[in-house]
């Protein structure tokens, strides 16, 4: 997971899409007026025994549930994006935008901040981006600090610095690097307050740090186990449970048991590729084509990533048609 949220003001990505196939369904391929295309599907369907051979065994869920009270607030449902009612319930003045702002005039057109989800031991930073490459002056005192979060209140100060700030270049200078304490199920408060020469805030910025305990628990189901060979569509709901947000596509692989075997059935489906963000409690749904599948036991199979622990993995929800 990328360590910084906006490297540059301007720039904010949410997810990028892109059309593509995958194997899937189209319901044009397996549904309607009989065609030539439809025709040798159908046919291609039939043959079972030609199907690739699937993923083999796979679990529905991962993780044995959650043994303890997760650190992460609930009040920061966006880990990137600090709301300014929370921002109002911390020590912290609000920001004023004289020295972080999107406008041309400002002299920080840009900065980095660790923030979201990150593992014990890793390495925090801050750097400011400037307009021209020989540095936009600043001349300020520049304090730091990283406090650890009891909900939104301060248990902890971490760390404080105080760091004189001379320019600051459009490449980027770095104002402040330290590593976030070996301490997992913990959340952090870093804190960016630029001061003037009586010491008051001119400016503040603020980002939000999770570190979790580094597994994931989740759950792949249909909200039903059998169907009719009448049905079109089928529900299938991803729950995370946490301690970590996930990440996936809206991508899905339909796999048949044909015999002792799972295997791929052959369908054609053109995906949006879009990642979606899941956050700890959420949920994800799914509408699975399954018009025109001959009765028997079949599955969906997802690919689901962790966030901050460099970890993914693959579930399968089984369904029956009768």
């Amino acid at each position: 997971m990328n360590r910084f949220r906006n490297i540059v003001l301007a720039t904010i990505s949410t997810s990028v899409a892109v059309t593509h196939v995958s194997c899937g369904q189209d319901t044009a391929n397996i549904q309607g007026a009989d065609s030539p295309s439809n025709s040798n599907q159908q046919t291609h369907l039939d043959d079972e025994a030609t199907w690739a051979i699937g993923h083999g065994e796979l679990p529905s869920k991962i993780g044995d549930g959650l043994t303890d009270t997760l650190a992460v607030d609930a009040t920061f449902t966006d880990l990137f994006d600090i709301k300014e009612e929370v921002w109002q319930q911390t020590e912290y003045d609000l920001p004023t935008g004289v020295w972080f702002s999107q406008e041309e005039n400002s002299p920080i057109r840009g900065y980095g901040l660790t923030s979201g989800t990150q593992q014990a031991g890793s390495k925090l930073e801050i750097i400011f981006f400037g307009h021209t490459m020989d540095g936009e002056p600043v001349e300020r005192d520049v304090r730091v600090q990283l406090t650890e979060r009891d909900g939104i209140a301060k248990s902890a100060l971490i760390d404080e610095d105080i760091i004189y700030v001379d320019k600051v270049k459009s490449s980027g200078t770095e104002i402040y690097e330290n590593m976030l304490p070996e301490k997992e199920n913990a959340a952090y408060l870093l804190s960016v307050e630029i001061l003037n020469a009586d010491g008051e805030v001119e400016d503040t910025k603020l980002s939000y740090i999770y570190v979790p305990i580094p597994e994931a628990n989740a759950t792949l189901a249909f909200t039903e186990s059998v169907y009719s060979a009448s049905d079109s569509s089928a529900t299938l709901v991803l729950h995370n449970e946490g301690p970590v947000p996930l990440s996936l596509g809206v991508d899905y692989t339909i796999e048949k048991q044909v015999g002792q075997e799972w295997r791929t059935v052959p369908l054609e489906m053109a995906f949006i590729e879009i990642g979606v963000e899941l956050p700890i409690g959420g949920e994800h749904r799914d509408d699975i084509e399954i018009g025109g599948l001959s009765p028997g036991k079949y599955r969906a199979v997802k690919e689901v990533w962790a966030h901050g622990i460099d970890s993914s993995f693959t579930l399968a929800a089984e369904f029956e048609i009768k």
